[in-house]
């Protein structure tokens, strides 16, 4: 009897408290200003990192205040966005957040291409700040093709991958030299670190020497891990410098920064309880009336003053006014002109909480039942509870480095530091008692003078704001002259199966607007309509202005900054992580089978009839009295409004205006209002003005009840019904001509993103249908986990039919990453 061997990796990811202390030296900052700064930070679990088309992305996002690393944050909306090997954005999903979190799924086309994919995710708050702090991640696709198509791209890609091996060779390194504190000054020992990376961006071991201008030899180098690597020495006046390397056999040589001929050097030192600051200078008045200051998480959190005409300085700064997380040092001169900067990684050593792990038994046999009880150490009284998601994914399907990055290492290091961090889960889990001092140099090099906190120096005025709901915004500008702003009155109609809502709002000087706060999950109709503003009428004209011109601002997806260089080969990429570069179709269906319940069919063509469009939309009744088809209408009329275009072309209705009547022989009686009929919008009652405001090219057609056929709607329809009928917006974006819609938007908009549920099978029986295996690589997941709330949690779930035995992953993630442990089910 084979065996099935379960891997159980748990890491735990708990909100703690962190917060703010501030020295009571700080000069800068308001709090006002601070709350300006308030930063925030994403981080997206998904079940795992490498996907074959056709399958889920399931993920759940974790939305934390950067200031405090907790679910406190005030944008309640987040943006998950699917982007392919090409930086077009190809998917979007927008989360709801609650208390912190929000899940959802992305289905991938089973046509889907082969390649590198990024998972983005931001708020409307972040996108005030550079593109590089959105959250991003890798995603391997694996195409499902046909064996002929596998065959061809099969000796392509393998000829692709030949020639780049072969120009490898020739790539020259890349080599970064880094100044601690920003640059090099002349009689000084100078610390200067530096970073080698390969055509892929990956770290590189290499060595080499220093030479001055005339060629004499200074010093060697080499690098220590992850291509970092450090020297010193004391540069001299009327000296270059320059490093020769021997890469692959071939030499490069490299300029050092040019070194200043007076200047500043700045070196801090960690001590066992703070860390000592040694300040040298070569200026004319030293460091007098210098500054001294620490930004951490947003914040100032000290900073010192020197008073006196001195040639250096050196100061504390004490481990126990600061947080876990990167701090930034910066010192200015008299003119509050930054000198010298560096980053100091601050680690509080405190002890990682634990997650409890209980099973009914130890080995388990191929769709057996599995029934875990998770919850957390009740040894850490400090955690109360956890908002966690658990995913039970094939080992083959997940990256194999074991310090790729997790939460932890994200929301402490990745998200405040640029470009990508090579293996960032060792700087916090490795026992390598180089550790320390690699991450050190992590600082003094990845984060040399490119920080996130550089740019919250500056107080720029915010243009996008914190969003608690979903919310539109756009400029109404003159249709002749788009850079010329217009006051205007903003409509804003949306209807779904559940609701419609009309709301309206002025444009401010610039011809903005904004509507916010809005909560739907199903597809949704959007009108947005701008109409002229006048002095004489306070509600402004009725009709929309043909000489206004509407554009949406909050629609608009960021742009994707950068391109990936994409050296090494498709085929060798899947060849790591999957038993064949490409899935053949016929495997493809079982795993498709078996998550979705679907059966695949061959390509077939349908032709089948639109139902009646009349029909469709009236839900109470199926004929009108008097039916008008705006066809005609929409493409001759002069009329300006609903009812104008109605005018004379339906018998019994007479309109003067705004004055409308709908006579009958037929009456059910007289109300005090005997003119007003009652109006209907896509079956929905709505005021006269709603009728007055849509305009002539949205309206499909406009029927009338009279009578005894306005009886279903009882006292309101007593004098009548006027329901109007507009195009479906996928009608109106394909038939509508640009030019007609100057003053009026409609569009779809999907709402927050619905997660399906995950499939779990329900096996009758062991032997059934034993040529059918079920090779899904996620078998669970679950993205609502409360740990220590209610006790423990059981998670069950039924293992797949393999050919042969597997591994399993179970990952318990929450919203800070604290530990990694392995523990083992087998005999």
């Amino acid at each position: 009897m084979k065996k099935v061997i379960l891997l159980l990796i748990f890491i735990l990811n708990v909100v703690n408290g962190f917060s703010v202390s501030r020295n009571k030296d700080v000069i800068e900052n308001s709090e006002a200003s601070d709350v300006k700064q308030l930063r925030e930070k994403i981080f997206i679990h998904i079940d795992k990192d490498f996907y074959n088309a056709g399958e889920d992305i399931w993920f759940k996002a974790y939305l934390v205040n950067s200031n405090t690393l907790r679910s406190d944050a005030l944008s309640k909306v987040v943006y998950v966005e699917l982007i392919n090997p090409s930086n077009i954005v190809i998917a979007t999903k927008i989360i709801k957040i609650i208390e912190g979190c929000g899940n959802g799924d992305f289905k991938l086309p089973i046509d889907l291409n082969n390649g590198e994919y990024i998972l983005r995710a931001y708020t409307n708050f972040m996108r005030n700040f550079n593109s590089n702090w959105f959250f991003t991640k890798r995603i391997i696709v694996n195409a499902l093709k046909s064996s002929r198509t596998a065959i061809k791209d099969t000796i392509k890609e393998n000829s692709t991958q030949k020639s780049v091996e072969g120009a490898k060779l020739v790539l020259r390194p890349d080599l970064q030299f880094f100044p601690d504190g920003g640059y090099m000054v002349n009689g000084f020992v100078n610390q200067i670190g530096f970073k080698a990376l390969d055509s892929n961006g990956k770290g590189i071991d290499l060595s080499g020497i220093i030479v001055n201008n005339l060629g004499e030899h200074v010093l060697d180098f080499t690098t220590s891990k992850f291509g970092l690597g450090v020297l010193r020495f004391v540069p001299q006046k009327n000296n270059n410098y320059k490093a020769t390397i021997l890469y692959n056999g071939v030499a490069y040589s490299y300029n050092l920064p040019v070194s200043l001929p007076q200047g500043v050097v700045m070196q801090i030192i960690e001590q066992k309880d703070f860390y000592t600051v040694v300040l040298q200078s070569s200026l004319p008045n030293g460091v007098k009336n210098f500054k001294f200051i620490g930004r951490q998480r947003n914040r100032v959190v000290g900073s010192s003053e020197i008073i006196n005409n001195m040639e250096g300085a050196k100061f504390t700064v004490p481990k126990n006014i600061l947080e876990e997380g990167i701090i930034q040092f910066t010192l200015f001169d008299s003119h509050d002109i930054p000198l010298c900067e560096r980053l100091v990684f601050v680690e509080k050593n405190i002890p990682d909480p634990k997650v409890v792990i209980s099973s009914s038994k130890r080995e388990y046999e191929k769709r057996d039942l599995v029934e875990l009880e998770i919850s957390l150490d009740p040894s850490y009284p400090h955690i109360l509870y956890a908002n966690s998601c658990i995913s039970v994914t094939n080992i083959s399907a997940l990256e194999t480095d074991k310090y790729s990055m997790d939460i932890k290492s994200y929301l402490l290091l990745n998200s405040d530091l640029r470009g990508k961090i090579e293996h960032p889960g060792y700087y916090f889990y490795s026992d390598d008692p180089e550790r320390k001092s690699m991450l050190d140099l992590l600082m003094m090099t990845q984060g040399w003078r490119q920080f996130v906190l550089d740019d919250a120096l500056n107080d720029t005025k915010l243009k996008f704001p914190y969003e608690t709901g979903i919310r539109f915004e756009g400029n109404v500008k003159r249709f002749n002259n788009h850079d010329e702003p217009a006051n205007a009155i903003v409509s804003l109609i949306y209807s779904n199966s559940k609701e419609m809502v009309l709301n309206e709002t002025e444009t401010d000087d610039q011809g903005q607007f904004f509507f916010d706060g809005f909560d739907f999950s199903d597809s949704t109709s959007i009108a947005v309509q701008a109409r002229k503003l006048t002095k004489t009428d306070d509600e402004g004209s009725k009709t929309p202005n043909t000489n206004l011109y509407i554009e949406m601002n909050s629609l608009v997806s960021p742009l994707v900054s950068g391109s990936k260089i994409q050296i090494k080969a498709s085929n060798e990429i899947f060849k790591d992580y999957y038993p064949k570069s490409t899935l053949m179709v016929g495997e493809g269906d079982s795993i498709l089978l078996n998550q979705y319940k679907h059966i695949l069919l061959d390509p077939v063509t349908v032709i089948a009839k639109n139902a009646e469009r009349l029909n469709e939309k009236r839900l109470m009744y199926h004929k009108p009295t008097n039916f008008l088809d705006f066809k005609e209408i929409r493409n001759g009329s002069a009329a300006t409004n609903v009812l104008e275009a109605m005018e004379g072309r339906i018998p019994g209705v007479f309109i003067n205006g705004d004055n409308v009547v709908v006579r009958a022989n037929n009456s059910l009686g007289k109300t005090k209002n005997e003119s007003l009929p009652l109006f209907l919008l896509d079956g929905l009652p709505v005021s006269e003005n709603t009728i007055l405001t849509l305009p002539v090219t949205e309206v499909d057609f406009v029927d009338v009840l009279k009578g005894f056929d306005a009886a279903i709607y009882g006292s309101g329809g007593a004098n009548g019904v006027i329901a109007v009928y507009t195009h479906k917006a996928s009608d109106m974006l394909k038939n509508t001509k640009k030019e007609e819609r100057k003053s009026i938007l409609k569009f779809v908009h999907p709402g927050y993103s619905q997660p399906r549920k995950f499939y779990e099978p329900v096996y009758l029986t062991r032997k059934s249908e034993p040529n059918n295996p079920d090779l899904r690589s996620t078998i669970y997941w679950n993205p609502s986990v409360k740990l220590g709330e209610k006790g423990n949690n059981k998670v069950p779930f039924i293992l797949p039919m393999y050919h042969q035995p597997i591994k399993f992953y179970l990952k318990v993630l929450q919203q800070t990453a604290l530990q990694l442990n392995l523990k083992h089910f087998s005999k």
